[in-house]
């Protein structure tokens, strides 16, 4: 028996058997819903992952800038102190059979007439400076001419040297003009000079605090008649400077300016004994430091629980041990930012019979120190014989590297500008 089959019933069977496949739960394929959700899931992760990897390289690249940033800043600050401290370095030693003088080598001076100073700065990022060479014995082998500058972004060190002269040679290794690069990507390089005599520090009510007045925040140890005592042994005393005999005194410390603490410890009679003139030892002078503890710092206003002021350490004092020791304690100090806080002592004693003792305190005070170096707010740059009297130079340097900056301001004292050693010939 012959059966005929065409072509569209061919068709009819194989399409009924895909759709009942499908019903089955066998699929041969995606239907267009699924493969769009598919793409769509596919391309959310891509994205997500693009960014995470976007995100990471590029903090990785800001990290990498910030650390070449600083290092090089470092680097670079490093050797410009170096160098530019020992700016008009002139005198030496000069020794015969019969004497021994000092002599100096006056081609270090920019005119031994109308300039005693070693340098010149025609503006303030082009500096060129003269210092003497030595040898080991310190003996002058040269005069060197220094010269930092920057051109296109880079700060580049040139050293070269003065014609010989009948005191100094012109010998000194890797001074042979060529300019050396020290750092790239320099965004600022300056030196300002520094004026004459101290800053004058505008005015602040606060400065000088005095006291009398030391109040005690929890524990056994107590303040009275010019002495701490009372002391628990192994248990740890706050004391604080107080304007009003309740609460600590609030002062405002300032950023980058320099303060100082200040306080008489006595030791009167014999071996410390007491105030009252008799023969016994004051305890406090077994004062052991590996197991005793004395110190004084800022403290935290609010809560007057002998917390420190974070990136402020405390400064270590001891009690005196004889009637001949210095009876001045005095400690100076910065602030990283504007801080306000109290003044405190801590006290821990864990030797024996130490913790029975007094410690007398007296003229009680804090200041602000006037700085060393004075530079103007306003452009100041000498010429001709005030130069001679410029002692340090406020260096500022600033490097970038991609988005990433590091600046450094510092100061960079050079005693030996304008000066003619004693006894020269």
């Amino acid at each position: 028996m012959k059966f005929a089959v065409n072509r569209a019933s061919v068709w009819v069977v194989k399409t009924a058997g895909a759709a009942c496949c499908k019903n089955g739960g066998i699929s041969d394929g995606f239907t267009l819903i699924e493969l769009l959700v598919y793409m769509a899931i596919m391309g959310f992760i891509i994205v997500v992952a693009g960014r995470i990897f976007s995100d990471s390289t590029g903090m990785r690249v800001r990290s990498q800038n910030m650390i070449a940033s600083a290092e090089e800043g470092g680097r670079v600050t490093a050797l410009l102190k170096e160098d530019i401290s020992q700016m008009g370095t002139k005198s030496f030693g000069v020794s015969s059979a019969s004497s021994y003088s000092i002599d100096i080598a006056e081609n270090v001076y920019i005119n031994s007439l109308t300039d005693l100073s070693s340098y010149e700065l025609p503006n303030y990022n082009d500096f060129t400076f003269l210092k003497a060479h030595y040898d080991e014995d310190g003996k002058c082998l040269a005069v060197m001419k220094i010269r930092w500058h920057v051109e296109d972004k880079k700060l580049l060190r040139t050293c070269e040297l003065l014609p010989a002269t009948s005191k100094c040679g012109n010998s000194a290794p890797g001074c042979d003009g060529v300019a050396v690069e020290t750092a790239r990507d320099v965004e600022e390089f300056k030196l300002m000079p520094s004026k004459p005599g101290r800053e004058a520090t505008v005015p602040d009510a606060q400065f000088p605090f005095e006291t009398s007045s030391i109040i005690n925040q929890g524990g056994s140890a107590f303040f009275s008649n010019g002495k701490l005592q009372g002391f628990t042994r192994g248990e740890p005393s706050h004391f604080y400077f107080s304007e009003n005999g309740s609460s600590c005194k609030d002062l405002d410390f300032k950023a980058d300016e320099i303060y100082s603490i200040e306080f008489r410890l006595p030791c009167i009679g014999p071996a410390c004994s007491g105030s009252s003139g008799n023969n016994n030892p004051n305890p406090m002078v077994m004062f052991t430091p590996s197991y005793d503890h004395l110190s004084v710092g800022l403290r935290n206003h609010a809560t007057m629980n002998g917390d420190p002021i974070p990136n402020v350490p405390d400064f270590l004092f001891y009690p005196p041990q004889n009637n001949t020791a210095s009876e001045i304690r005095r400690f100076e100090f910065s602030v990283p930012q504007y801080t306000k806080a109290c003044i405190g002592i801590t006290a821990a004693f864990y030797s024996p019979l130490v913790y029975t003792g007094f410690l007398e305190i007296a003229n009680f005070k804090v200041d602000r120190v006037e700085k060393a170096y004075h530079f103007p707010s306003s452009a100041y740059n000498p010429s001709g014989s005030s130069k001679a009297d410029v002692k340090a130079f406020e260096l500022h340097l600033k490097i970038k590297k991609g988005k990433e900056t590091n600046e450094v301001k510092t100061v960079i004292p050079v005693p030996n500008n304008g000066l003619v050693p004693a006894g020269a010939s």
